[in-house]
């Protein structure tokens, strides 16, 4: 028997699980294409509202963002039906040996780097990102990565004026990743989303970061720990032995005041560089596609 949601689309297997809810592969009745489809309980907190709302003001056919086809209700759950995906980049990641080449690395880097680019342009800061909320497309989308998971993105910016800086808030996003400024509970904000672009490539390159596997008997004293850890740890230690450029790129971005807009041609242009100067091309092949 059939289950159907808005009576169009078909709920196949169980694909992933997550504090928001569930998400399925499924595929459209009528069209006979593939879609996630992602169900979190009525009861719970209104994440996919928030972030159906959210995709409606980034969405563009010209950035790697899925589309939205259908949000609702159904039954005991609230609903978002999407584009299907494939792989996230943790997923490859371990496929891969837990390590990226350089090359690989910067090719994802260049392109998250243009996605949370035209994110922030749409006034919206993403606040989670991590290697999960990052997949390749299928067929002839597949060379390409996508950005997904908007629950906890928020407006920096309405009606062109920015939010104001707020102290002594909660850690938000995944403590790996997450920037000095959200360790130190300051509102996050342009600067901190591309913090944690750069912590992602030094992740995929290195095979781990420094603050990897610390101890601590409660989240809270772990939290204590990773930060004292990226506390410690300078911008030229943090990115010793690889290219300078990542160097240059950390440190402009945690040079900015909350406000300030990041030179984005500039950060842009040490991502570029980094694939001229090692004679590399920007060509969409990776390591997974040797396996």
């Amino acid at each position: 028997m059939e289950i159907l949601v808005n009576n169009r689309y078909v709920i196949n297997k169980q694909v992933a699980r997550g504090s928001f809810g569930i998400v399925h592969m499924g595929y459209d009745k009528q069209t006979k294409q593939l879609v996630a489809i992602k169900l979190e309980p009525q009861s719970g907190k209104k994440m996919l509202e928030h972030e159906w709302h959210v995709y409606q003001q980034i969405i563009s056919p010209s950035v790697k963002i899925p589309k939205v086809h259908w949000f609702g209700t159904e039954g005991e759950y609230r609903v978002v039906v999407m584009d299907y995906l494939g792989d996230s980049l943790e997923a490859l990641f371990n496929r891969c040996g837990r390590r990226f080449s350089l090359k690989t690395t910067i090719q994802i880097g260049i392109q998250i780097f243009d996605l949370l680019h035209h994110l922030h342009r749409c006034n919206f800061i993403h606040r989670d990102l991590k290697p999960e909320n990052f997949l390749i497309g299928i067929h002839h989308q597949r060379h390409y990565v996508y950005m997904i998971d908007y629950g906890l993105a928020k407006p920096y910016k309405r009606d062109r004026v920015h939010m104001k800086q707020v102290e002594g808030k909660k850690l938000v996003g995944t403590a790996r990743y997450a920037s000095l400024n959200s360790h130190k509970g300051i509102e996050i904000s342009r600067r901190d989303d591309l913090e944690s672009l750069l912590y992602l490539m030094v992740y995929f390159v290195r095979g781990e970061l420094p603050w990897q596997g610390l101890p601590g008997k409660t989240r809270e004293q772990k939290y204590e720990a990773i930060k004292q850890s990226k506390l410690a740890t300078s911008s030229r230690a943090l990115t010793q032995g690889l290219p300078e450029q990542l160097y240059f790129f950390l440190e402009h971005v945690r040079s900015l005041a909350f406000k300030e807009k990041p030179n984005y041609t500039y950060l842009r242009s040490l991502l570029m560089e980094m694939l001229n100067h090692h004679h590399l091309r920007m060509d969409y092949k990776y390591d997974w596609d040797k396996r």
